[in-house]
């Protein structure tokens, strides 16, 4: 056992700057690949109203153009979380929910978000 302390006394130093930036750079990669999973989805949605709307059309064009046809339109909910503890980073440019767990409380220091880019875009 003596040996073993005697070697790792010896041992050079390393420092931690490398983990530490291995660490940082996983959390911006897994932030950017949660917002590609949700710019995904909403592509997917846009991908479905328009798949409905030109069924809609199609069978607007088979019929009488007098009848109504019915036109189905998603809703998106906002969902309030003030007084909760939780902070968003809500992208200006695209109006999509980028970060939706930031510890940014202030709008002001939102360009610091993981999520945001230097250009200010998610």
């Amino acid at each position: 056992i003596k040996h073993f302390f005697q070697a790792v006394l010896e041992c050079p130093i390393q420092t931690l700057a490398k983990s530490s930036e291995v660490l940082r750079k996983r959390q911006t990669l897994q932030e950017r690949l949660h917002c590609m999973q949700g710019a995904l989805a909403e592509n997917s949605s846009k991908i479905g109203e328009v798949v409905s709307q030109l069924q809609s059309l199609s069978s607007w064009l088979a019929q009488v153009p007098d009848e109504k046809i019915p036109v189905v339109v998603p809703r998106v909910e906002k969902v309030n979380i003030e007084g909760e503890g939780r902070f968003v980073t809500l992208c200006q440019n695209c109006n999509f929910t980028c970060h939706d767990r930031c510890s940014i409380p202030n709008d002001e220091d939102k360009a610091q978000c993981v999520a945001m880019s230097t250009s200010g875009h998610c």
